[in-house]
């Protein structure tokens, strides 16, 4: 409260400069320093002699929530781990996280309300928090990088061929330089897809939010948008979407869709070339992507777009990649 008027209040004054010159004059000399006819208290620099009047006030009222709670995050994890056969352990692990009262802090209450809104009705109100300020669930949804579903297993074997193996104890040396020693790694990562957040270009609601810069608002939505089978054409259906009447905001939740899943499988061939007990060569042939699956960026999230709205035009990671690579070890 101490920071809002009638309580505080801050004005400003600056020197300015006209054609190359800063002078309260036509004519003066090329390198005046502008600062020295910046306003100050001798020469008519504006003092406050009263309280700012709150209902006229033009600059910035900023607001505290007071019941605010502290941001708290969790992160939770379970493993389980067992020898199922000499030399194989096999781990399963579950891992967690959540979060409660995020960025809840230090609100601009300097926000308009949507031009249907009667200022003299009890519906009047601003949308600091979307849709109106002082209630908790309106906008309870998901954050941009929510994922469902997070599984990753990796698998590394080492190949029983090769000397003191369970195969190939009697090879010659060239035999076990050849064949002996080889270890293969696979890594198989799968996620579901990220929330998409749809928005209206079009705004007319009278009130100024943005979005990455761009003004917008968000559309009215009249039915389950993620149902049937999702296609690059059409993400999501499209037509449960339209813009919300002039003055008005639309109803549709912070993240209504979710995008495309990932699957990703990445797979290794290690060679080991012992050389002494604490000293080796591994020779390493990596393929990222090994299926070559594409993996496919967010649809277009703009409802007043005719032509991107729904419409999947971008990939995420790389097609497959193939590297070789020398390690020394000692």
């Amino acid at each position: 409260m101490w920071e809002n008027p009638p309580f505080f209040a801050e004005s400003g004054s600056f020197a300015f400069t006209v054609g190359g010159c800063a002078s309260e004059t036509a004519a003066c000399a090329p390198f005046v320093d502008p600062f020295s006819f910046a306003l100050n208290v001798s020469n008519g620099f504006p003092i406050f002699t009263e309280p700012p009047d709150l209902p006229s006030f033009q600059g910035t009222i900023q607001s505290q929530n007071r019941n605010f709670k502290q941001g708290r995050v969790q992160q939770f994890n379970l493993n389980i781990e067992r020898e199922v056969l000499g030399g194989v352990v096999l781990t399963a692990g579950y891992a967690g996280s959540r979060s409660h009262h995020i960025l809840v802090d230090g609100s601009n209450l300097n926000v308009s309300s949507p031009t249907a809104c009667d200022p003299a009705s009890e519906n009047y109100a601003g949308v600091t928090y979307w849709p109106l300020p002082g209630t908790s669930k309106a906008d309870w949804s998901l954050s941009q990088i929510q994922v469902n579903h997070n599984f990753t297993a990796s698998v590394l074997y080492d190949l029983p061929f090769g000397k003191g193996k369970a195969f190939g104890g009697d090879w010659s040396g060239v035999a076990n330089a050849i064949a002996g020693n080889w270890q293969v790694n696979v890594i198989e990562h799968i996620t579901s897809g990220f929330p998409v957040f749809i928005i209206a270009s079009n705004n007319s609601s009278g009130v100024n939010l943005t979005n990455n810069g761009n003004n917008f608002s968000r559309p009215n939505q009249t039915c389950a948008a993620q149902s049937g089978h999702p296609t690059r054409e059409q993400w999501f259906n499209i037509s449960c979407f339209e813009d919300a009447p002039a003055g008005e905001l639309g109803n549709a939740s912070r993240a209504p869709a979710y995008g495309p899943g990932f699957v990703n499988t990445d797979f290794s061939v290690i060679k080991h070339f012992p050389i002494r007990e604490s000293m080796g060569i591994d020779f390493r042939a990596e393929i990222f992507n090994l299926f070559n699956h594409t993996q496919f960026g967010l649809p277009g999230n703009d409802a007043d777009s005719a032509t991107n709205f729904g419409v999947i035009t971008s990939t995420v990671n790389n097609p497959r990649l193939v590297q070789f690579a020398l390690k020394f070890n000692f």
